[in-house]
């Protein structure tokens, strides 16, 4: 099991997602039952991301750091919630002016909180997570 489970794992459905919201944007003007599709698999994707995150490691980290409801989870389900609101948004009322008039809002919260998990959360994560409880992860992500 590699040191760095936390951070790889994660990082790397970041990558998958990334690739599904770029398919997205760029099929709006060209293929809006494309958009559509990759919209879907992209959002239902990411909530189930965001779900391992706060279903699975917060609560974990929130136990060995003893931060609950403060510090950089309290900050990251925040931000959850506003990334869903404008999925939900965006789904919504899936056409291109109101997509237009989000996208740029998603872009801008997408970036910044992946920046924080892969930068300071996840490697904090590893560092902290024992063997077993990155055991347990691997066993509750499939």
């Amino acid at each position: 099991m590699s040191e760095q489970f936390v951070y790889s794992f994660f990082q790397a459905d970041h990558q998958r997602l990334d690739i599904l919201y770029k398919n997205f944007k760029q099929n709006l003007e060209i293929d809006l039952v494309a958009a559509k599709r990759f919209f879907k698999d992209f959002k239902d994707g990411l909530i189930r991301h965001i779900e391992w995150e706060e279903d699975l490691l917060f609560p974990v980290f929130e136990i060995k750091t003893g931060m609950t409801n403060r510090g950089p989870t309290a900050v990251m389900r925040k931000e959850h919630g506003i990334i869903i609101f404008l999925l939900e948004q965006m789904h919504e009322n899936f056409n291109i002016v109101t997509i237009s008039q989000t996208i740029g809002e998603l872009d801008s919260i997408l970036n910044a909180h992946n920046q924080k998990e892969e930068r300071v959360l996840y490697p904090e994560m590893d560092e902290i997570f024992s063997k077993d409880e990155i055991a347990k992860l691997v066993v509750a992500l499939k």
